[in-house]
């Protein structure tokens, strides 16, 4: 038969009454599919939409099976009723469990039932209580630990028992979420026609576990209980997860599944961020009038200084978003929104200064500069700690958008590994390929398809109603967006790809840019160098300064300057540490480099002893950000294409820095090299540069 589907968020929950599902697992136990029930209570619902790494993988598990899954919990009943305008009864596991072991007592004889997971103790009480209750059943007993669960060595001997004891139904006694997806991916056999996760059945049905008494089950209240008996473990259950799981279910109900797109996540970020950024602007409107004392004590709501405050607030958010400040392109707070932030707060402020100074409003430029200041450092952290939550959440497994692929893209593509195994990016990748075909019945937000697809491509093009967006790959992906230029000739579109100009002004801007930095930084940072310098010194008597000569622009060589950070005869150890190389073909790198001295170890892990190069950035040798400087030897082993790395300075940072710095290997620097020098641009010195001072100061990578 056919049962209904009703939605909560994105899980799917289906309305039974007990004879159909008795009914269904008969017609199971003559069929050659397994028929597995899960339960869906409160938690269960919070827990696939809170995580969705859960939802999707269940998803994917779940593609051509069968699975039902059972109401467990009142407040889900009792949405479901009133939203079907049903009568469906509560199947809660604890209930249904001795009826469905009756019910497989009277198919056949000698049915071999596998109780999987729960403590020894409950096992064994299980044991002698089922082996009186239900003769005619032959009962199997494991009590795997989640190392076991893990182990392919256990897997295999698992397979096996199940072959040898004819077992055709399993009961699973593990938490969620690990029951429902261990079931689906080790207990689909055509031997087996039965699985139930239906988490503590078994304990409350031996009295391992209590059962709430009979006046809390009539009020519905067996939660209450619970909390009153284990207080501290079920707080954050049912007092802090609770209420939302309690919303979720009450107002995203639905007979289709809520299903997050790129769209979605894009319209929340900017939501949130229009928040972030109207309390920003109130915080930096006080603290600025506090600071140039233009908030007085006679100061009334109806004062037409609240009007101008007023104005001045909803044109900086106005002006800020024609910026695109609060309008992410992709699932993330990329570096491209930091900046718009900073050029529309920067624009907005100079504009309310422009028309004060006009018609003579006469707003504080003191307030201007210090409203400018406030809000440009409360703006920039509210997008620094969204993204920091995306990333947390995004770990765990939430805030994804499923997505799939066309038939076109072969699984070894390298953007799809990238997708795999960065969950930063936001997406998560579906395992099951969508076709022509089966468009309209993508559960994906998002489809990845290439260029070359052209049917795909066209029939997506002219396809009415919802669909999911399309990541559209390019036969290159290491070209940065601002090398692409979209052209339209009528109903026909082409892209036109830039070449990289080194145009006079531009080289004059980074020199500039360069000789600024290196000499402000070399003011600023002079105890610094000074305090290291007394440090080697003392530690060990040698020089405070390693030099060599490195290749630089145009091929040339040049003598790189560093705080040495290694014994003195560091260079004739080499040798006899080749064979631990672990920086590849070209680069020798060992991450418990037994040559690095003590106060070294520090000063390469905060990059401190790279502080010398601004003198070679002052030279016109270096310059901040560019390739990474190349040893002779390396330069030797290079092909034509990396020679094109030479075309520009080397620099103190550059991708390779920002990307991993000593984890990175030589292979994947050359490729960052060269994808600098072909989409350089001053906004990605700049991006660099910003990057760089939060890898150092968490030194990720360094060793």
């Amino acid at each position: 038969m056919s049962f209904l589907r009703i939605f909560f968020g994105n899980t799917e929950v289906n309305p039974s009454s007990e004879p159909d599902l008795l009914s269904e697992i008969t017609k199971s136990f003559a069929g050659k599919r397994t028929l597995h029930l899960l339960s869906a209570n409160l938690q269960h619902i919070g827990l696939y939409n809170q995580y969705g790494k859960y939802y999707h993988i269940l998803n994917n598990l779940k593609h051509g099976k069968h699975v039902l899954t059972l109401i467990d919990g009142m407040p889900v009943l009792t949405q479901t009723n009133k939203f079907l305008n049903g009568n469906f009864p509560l199947l809660a596991g604890s209930d249904l469990f001795p009826k469905l072991l009756n019910h497989l007592s009277t198919l056949k004889d000698d049915t071999s039932v596998l109780f999987f997971g729960g403590e020894d103790i409950m096992l064994k009480k299980l044991e002698l209580k089922l082996s009186s209750a239900f003769p005619s059943l032959n009962f199997h007993y494991l009590s795997p630990s989640r190392e076991d669960l893990n182990s392919s060595s256990y897997l295999k001997k698992l397979k096996k028992d199940l072959k040898d004891w004819g077992v055709s139904a399993v009961f699973l006694n593990l938490p969620k979420p690990i029951s429902d997806l261990f079931a689906l991916e080790h207990f689909s056999t055509k031997q087996i026609k039965l699985t139930a996760s239906f988490g503590a059945a078994a304990d409350f049905y031996v009295g391992h576990k209590e059962r709430a008494p009979q006046l809390f089950r009539k009020l519905h209240s067996e939660w209450l209980y619970r909390l009153l008996k284990e207080p501290k473990r079920l707080f954050k259950r049912y007092i802090v997860e609770g209420p939302k799981e309690y919303f979720l279910v009450k107002f995203q109900t639905s007979n289709q599944k809520t299903l997050l797109t790129p769209q979605v996540i894009r319209n929340l970020i900017s939501r949130v961020l229009l928040l972030a950024d109207t309390l920003s602007i109130i915080l930096a409107s006080i603290y600025a009038a506090k600071s140039r004392h233009y908030l007085e004590n006679s100061l009334t709501w109806y004062s037409p200084n609240y009007f101008q405050l007023f104005a001045m607030g909803s044109a900086i958010l106005f002006i800020s978003f024609m910026f695109r400040s609060r309008t992410p392109n992709s699932l993330r707070i990329e570096s491209e929104l930091y900046l718009n932030t900073l050029i529309g707060t920067v624009v907005s402020i100079s504009a309310i200064g422009f028309f004060s100074y006009l018609f003579q409003l006469h707003i504080s430029r003191g307030y201007l500069i210090f409203l400018l200041l406030f809000l440009s450092f409360l703006q920039l952290l509210s997008r620094a700690l969204l993204s920091r939550y995306l990333t947390r959440q995004r770990s765990l497994g939430g805030m994804l958008v499923q997505a799939s692929t066309s038939t076109s893209v072969p699984p070894s593509h390298p953007f799809l590994s990238l997708v795999e195994n960065k969950s930063g990016l936001g997406y998560y990748l579906n395992k099951q390929n969508i076709s022509l075909a089966n468009l309209t019945l993508s559960e994906s937000g998002v489809i990845i398809t290439a260029e070359e697809d052209h049917d795909f491509f066209d029939h997506y093009k002219y396809f009415l109603g919802e669909k999911p967006e399309l990541i559209l790959l390019p036969r290159s992906l290491t070209l940065a967006p601002h090398r692409i230029a979209p052209e339209s000739f009528g109903v026909n579109a082409i892209f036109h790809l830039l070449p990289v100009i080194f145009s006079l002004r531009n080289r004059v801007l980074k020199r500039v840019t360069d000789l600024t930095v290196s000499l402000t930084a070399l003011l600023f940072l002079s105890p610094i160098l000074l305090i290291t310098f007394i440090l080697i010194k003392l530690e060990d008597g040698g020089p405070a300064f390693f030099t060599q000569i490195r290749i630089g622009k145009d091929n040339k060589e040049f003598k790189i300057y560093k705080f040495r950070t290694m014994v003195p005869d560091a260079e004739n150890m080499l040798e006899l540490l080749r064979q631990q190389n672990e920086g590849g073909s070209i680069l020798f790198k060992i991450k418990n480099d037994p040559r690095i001295t003590r106060i070294g170890y520090y000063l390469r892990k905060y990059s401190i002893d790279e502080l010398p190069q601004l003198l070679n950035v002052l030279e016109g040798k270096m310059s901040l950000v560019g390739p990474r400087p190349a040893l002779i030897h390396e330069v030797k082993l290079y092909d034509d294409l990396s020679m094109m790395r030479h075309y520009t300075r080397p620099g103190i940072t550059g991708l390779w820095q920002v990307s991993g710095r000593s984890e990175i290997k030589d292979l994947e620097a050359l490729e960052l090299d060269l994808h600098y020098i072909a989409n350089w641009s001053l906004y990605q010195d700049f991006i660099i540069l910003l990057k760089t001072f939060k890898a150092v100061f968490t030194s990720d990578g360094a060793y």
